[in-house]
């Protein structure tokens, strides 16, 4: 283990999520749900976080366009690069949001 990597302990709620026009099962909104944490934790891992010396209270993240029909994994995706991008809008560096590509 390298003595110089930093370990930042970050705690990140959703309080709402709001998904219109489309229902999900029980099994796909689990999936949803993993697929948004570990899609949230490769951005946070590979592009940082961003640092503020107050925390985020409330982060509004773009809307996001969905199909007609989205499988929970991609609609995960999108939620955790919109999340991703809201945060970094949100304090100051608007500049790094990132598109799908980046993913």
């Amino acid at each position: 283990m390298d003595n110089n990597t930093e370990h930042i302990e970050l705690n990140l709620q959703i309080g709402r999520l709001v998904l219109e026009g489309f229902s999900l099962t029980r099994y796909q909104q689990q999936q949803l749900k993993e697929t948004i944490e570990m899609h949230l934790t490769r951005l946070f891992t590979t592009h940082g976080i961003p640092r503020e010396n107050t925390p985020a209270v409330n982060i509004k993240s773009p809307v996001i366009q969905a199909t007609r029909s989205p499988s929970p994994i991609q609609l995960g995706e999108q939620i955790a690069l919109s999340v991703y991008n809201g945060l970094s809008d949100n304090i100051g560096t608007g500049n790094n949001s990132l598109s799908n590509k980046g993913f």
